[in-house]
């Protein structure tokens, strides 16, 4: 989408499709301000739909209902629109509300399983279980609790989010379900539980550049629980972006890699990776100061 927009930046369906995007790799400040100049420059009822998305992902419901608000001015019947108004609706405690127009969302489509979720649980948090079943319906078992775990992610409800997801990974293991537990772990610190959950996610698919991403980002937190192996690979992987690594995290990994490169001799997997642009960029961070003389280190970094 970067692409095309350099050629036609006045493309609105290719900025929303960007906005999107940037929000579901986890760069939300960048989808804010690509779909905050949509917004402003060529306004729809989609446009004005992701944006809410994208500020109810940053926690701020107050300013997502009213986005969705705007959505719903231009396109009263848009089912996206009432589904996401009635999250931030939730978030905000206001349950009745939130039934309500998830109700509204169903009545335009009465399939629309984000929308039943939605309206299940804002009945639920008054207190109206029956009522909250009979919405849901008790068919598509494990989908519902897909689409539970999914909103707990987006109310940011870690625990409920990982309780969630772990029943559904019982019946149903798949990349998506161990990628999104991982993310709820790591929100809740548990970096061990969550690199385990990484871990088998990529083995049932390891060609989704998010899981290779999150990988990365999760072991520049905290590298000692990873083996020098993986964290060789990780370096060497295009899909893990150089901004992945700066700072503490840079001197994190540094520290794992200087000793194994002015070992004699040389560990030949940790040399490689670190001219990989990745691994120069934890070179060329700073390290540790200890290790900023060593020939080994600094014959790299002045490559």
């Amino acid at each position: 989408a970067r692409a095309a927009l350099s050629v036609d930046p006045s493309d609105a369906q290719l900025r929303l499709l960007l906005g999107r995007s940037l929000g579901d790799a986890g760069e939300h400040d960048q989808a804010l301000q690509e779909l905050q100049a949509l917004v402003d420059q060529t306004p729809s009822a989609p446009a004005w739909t992701a944006l809410g998305v994208a500020r109810q992902r940053t926690g701020d419901p107050v300013a997502a209902e009213a986005a969705h608000r705007q959505a719903l001015a231009m396109s009263g019947t848009s089912v996206d629109a009432w589904t996401n108004l009635a999250r931030a609706l939730h978030d905000q405690g206001r349950h009745a509300e939130a039934a309500s127009a998830a109700m509204r969302a169903l009545a335009e489509r009465k399939d629309h399983l984000p929308a039943a979720v939605n309206a299940s649980l804002a009945l639920e948090a008054q207190g109206k279980v029956l009522q909250a079943l009979a919405v849901l319906g008790r068919g598509e078992e494990l989908e519902r609790r897909q689409q539970r775990g999914d909103l707990q992610l987006a109310l940011g409800r870690w625990q409920a989010a990982a309780a969630t997801l772990r029943s559904w990974l019982e019946q149903a293991p798949t990349a998506v379900g161990w990628f999104k537990l991982a993310q709820a772990l790591r929100e809740l610190g548990q970096t061990a539980e969550a690199l385990q959950a990484l871990a088998t996610a990529r083995s049932l698919d390891d060609a989704d550049p998010l899981l290779a991403r999150l990988h990365a980002d999760l072991l520049a937190q905290a590298p000692e629980h990873a083996t020098d192996e993986l964290l060789a690979e990780l370096l060497q992987d295009p899909r893990v972006a150089v901004g992945t690594l700066h700072g503490p995290a840079a001197a994190r990994w540094a520290e794992r890699f200087a000793p194994l490169l002015v070992a004699d001799p040389p560990w030949p997997q940790a040399l490689q990776a670190l001219t990989s642009p990745l691994g120069r960029a934890v070179l060329t961070a700073g390290a540790l100061p200890r290790w900023r003389e060593e020939p080994a280190l600094r014959a790299l970094r002045d490559r």
